[in-house]
């Protein structure tokens, strides 16, 4: 393998560290995102049960938030585990980088 080639590996590798870098910070500006919205659907869902007389539309209100909530959670989850996802190839990506570094210097003693 020639030096040139090792330093495009090496350059491919710390160009898809950022990419999952990236990655993570998407995912963590759409958890902040759906929590932004659980909030708002939390302050308007608090007006509709104050503003219900009948109790069997408070019920029905209530039953739809909570199937609302477990939507929400179910992509808070998703999101954390890309975010889970993404670190473990990060961490991959640098075991391949300390390879390849590792390379690069057994070639230049050579």
């Amino acid at each position: 393998m020639s030096r040139n080639y090792i330093k495009h590996q090496i350059e491919r590798i710390k160009r898809a560290i950022e990419s999952e870098k990236e990655k993570i910070a998407d995912c963590r500006e759409n958890i902040a995102s759906v929590r932004i919205r659980k909030k708002r659907r939390a302050e308007s869902y608090s007006y509709s049960i104050k503003s219900t007389s009948s109790s069997s539309t408070k019920a029905n209100i209530r039953s739809s938030r909570a199937d609302e909530w477990k939507e929400f959670s179910r992509i808070i989850d998703v999101e954390k585990d890309k975010i889970t996802d993404s670190r473990e190839r990060i961490s991959k990506y640098r075991e391949d980088l300390k390879r390849e570094r590792e390379k690069l210097k057994n070639h230049w003693e050579n």
